[in-house]
């Protein structure tokens, strides 16, 4: 994956509004929840973060 489609995925427009829509509606902390998961994701997907059984 290259930088600009990493930023194009990171700044989506549709994620962005949605975000802005919760915000103004009173939602704010839907919103950063919503923003925090979104970024763990793609942060876990990027790293290649393999989850095991071990303890």
């Amino acid at each position: 994956m290259t930088d600009d489609e990493r930023i194009q995925r990171l700044f989506d427009v549709e994620i962005i509004n949605s975000l802005v829509n919760d915000y103004y509606q009173e939602r704010a902390q839907n919103a950063i929840k919503l923003w925090k998961l979104y970024t763990l994701c793609l942060w876990i997907q990027e790293s290649d973060v393999t989850i095991s059984g071990r303890a």
